[in-house]
């Protein structure tokens, strides 16, 4: 507790998450030339997470209070070095870690024995996730960073 109505707060968690990456891919078995073909890339993420948070709390009317939050939450892919299966390629490589700066709103709900909170949270990658490894696949990206939506239920 900071103040009144101001906290600092860390919940570390693990995420299971899936990004896909959508991209046309030149395919020379087929025909030689400048034929495209559509490639869907799954790229199945597991993330601890160690969020590090400021939150305002208003002030409690009747069972509920609404918050807002904003801060840092760094984040280690477990799944980066997985194998890759034969039908998968091509298949690009993550790098390990990222920070997001998260920011979010949320409700707390009272009940007789517990407490409740669903929150909306907004996240921005702040680093290059491409591991660079030479192959024409990741020389095609400049830049690849993680934005996610998430919404969060958490029982006290």
């Amino acid at each position: 507790k900071l103040a009144d109505n101001w906290d600092l707060r860390t919940l570390p968690g693990l995420m299971f998450s899936q990004r896909n990456l959508i991209y046309m891919l030149r395919d020379e078995q087929i025909e030689p030339g400048d034929v495209l073909r559509k490639h869907d890339m799954k790229l199945e993420s597991t993330l601890l997470q160690f969020p590090t948070m400021i939150k305002y709390r208003s002030t409690r009317e009747s069972n509920y209070r609404p918050y807002v939050f904003w801060g840092l939450n760094p984040a280690i892919d477990l799944a980066t070095r997985k194998k890759v299966k034969i039908e998968e390629r091509p298949k690009i490589r993550l790098n390990k870690f990222d920070v997001y700066a998260e920011l979010g709103i949320g409700l707390d709900n009272y009940l007789q024995y517990f407490k409740y909170s669903t929150e909306l949270k907004f996240s921005y990658g702040l680093f290059n996730m491409v591991d660079k490894d030479g192959t024409e696949y990741t020389k095609a990206f400049k830049r690849l960073g993680s934005k996610m939506v998430t919404l969060v239920l958490c029982f006290e």
